[in-house]
């Protein structure tokens, strides 16, 4: 019986068949996607500090008041100028005789000023507080400024305890002397202003030197 020739093996490998499928895509991480869905936004400006140990430029008023402050303490001392002072228009002292002021007037307008902290909070030390800074008795005090406030110098207001709702010290506003000293502190700036001029005019200046 014949044999039947077996199969030469292929020299050459067949080609394996081109998949038309396409890639399946890389898979994505939790922390990939929540970075690709979140919106890219600008970091926030953070804005100055205004209090604590952040530095801050003083206000012009600020700078005056220190200024203000350092040259009292040049004159008083740093002893007294640090318990505290107070400050008072010299037109009230120079012109108090046009503005029909006594000593005792001007005294209690004195030691109401010292109470007199900041603008929109006046003053209201009690009648008995100021007759022991003054020394005189409180009716004395109360008859004075009764005729401070006929003068339309002093304004005084009643003031309700907070604690028990009863009258308590009343304040005192210093509106209708301002008013009244301001002609008053016009010429002392005119004086001074003209003083300073005919210092100015009568001073003798300084040669300079000719250029080379």
């Amino acid at each position: 019986m014949a044999k039947v020739p077996t199969s030469r093996k292929a020299t050459a490998a067949t080609p394996a068949p081109t998949s038309t499928t396409p890639a399946a895509p890389a898979k994505k991480t939790m922390s990939s996607e929540i970075a690709s869905a979140t919106p890219k936004t600008k970091s926030p400006v953070k804005p100055a500090a205004t209090t604590g140990d952040a530095k801050t430029k003083p206000t012009a008023k600020a700078k005056a008041a220190k200024t203000a402050e350092g040259t009292i303490e040049e004159r008083w001392g740093k002893d007294l100028t640090g318990s505290g002072w107070t400050a008072i228009p010299n037109a009230l002292f120079v012109y108090s005789q046009d503005l029909g002021l006594t000593s005792l007037d001007i005294v209690i307008i004195l030691h109401l000023a010292k109470f007199w902290w900041r603008k929109g909070n006046d003053p209201h030390p009690s009648k008995k507080t100021l007759a022991a800074m003054i020394g005189v008795n409180p009716r004395t005090i109360q008859r004075a400024i009764a005729k401070l406030e006929d003068k339309q110098y002093i304004k005084r207001t009643e003031r309700k305890s907070a604690s028990h709702g009863g009258n308590t010290s009343n304040s005192y506003s210093f509106t209708g002397l301002i008013k009244a000293a301001k002609p008053f502190a016009k010429k002392l700036r005119d004086a001074r202003d003209e003083k300073a001029a005919e210092y100015e005019a009568t001073s003798v200046k300084p040669a300079t030197k000719s250029a080379r």
